[in-house]
């Protein structure tokens, strides 16, 4: 009754059942990328964080495959993704680096080893994913969306 400040009429509705569902976080997303707080162009995991946070994101994982030292590696981001396996509360994939990796061959494979953790393997998360960037400034849009799609 404290919090009733002004004269009227107020309406205090008791639940007479208890919530039926239990509250649980819905959309834990987990990152897997090369680790340190220094900018380099192809590391940009920490950028990625920071956005992710800064739009209401709160619990989240981070599999750390490298640090800056290391050059981009497929193989190492699989492995990143393979330990996603023993964490059951994980819903969301990301791997914001593979955008960077050297050919489209390799971020294809990337994608689609997301692709199948998610929905085969596991069947209880999804991935985020990109299309691979522009080689040049006469790159077409559309031609990377329709490589996207084929891949």
């Amino acid at each position: 009754m404290g919090s009733m400040k002004t004269p009227g009429v107020y309406i205090i509705e008791k639940n007479a059942f208890p919530n039926s569902v239990v509250e649980a976080p819905t959309a834990i997303p987990a990152f897997i990328g090369y680790t340190k707080q220094a900018g380099k162009n192809c590391y940009t995991l920490y950028y990625n964080m920071m956005l992710f946070f800064a739009n209401g994101g709160s619990t989240c994982y981070i599999v750390s495959v490298g640090s800056y030292e290391d050059a981009l590696n497929k193989n190492a981001m699989l492995t990143g993704l393979e330990k996603l396996t023993l964490e059951q509360e994980i819903t969301l994939v990301v791997i914001p680096e593979a955008v960077n990796l050297n050919s489209n061959e390799e971020f294809r494979d990337i994608q689609q080893q997301m692709l199948s953790h998610c929905g085969d393997r596991m069947k209880n998360r999804f991935a985020l994913l990109d299309i691979y960037p522009k080689a040049d400034e006469n790159t077409n849009i559309e031609d990377q969306v329709t490589i996207f799609c084929t891949n």
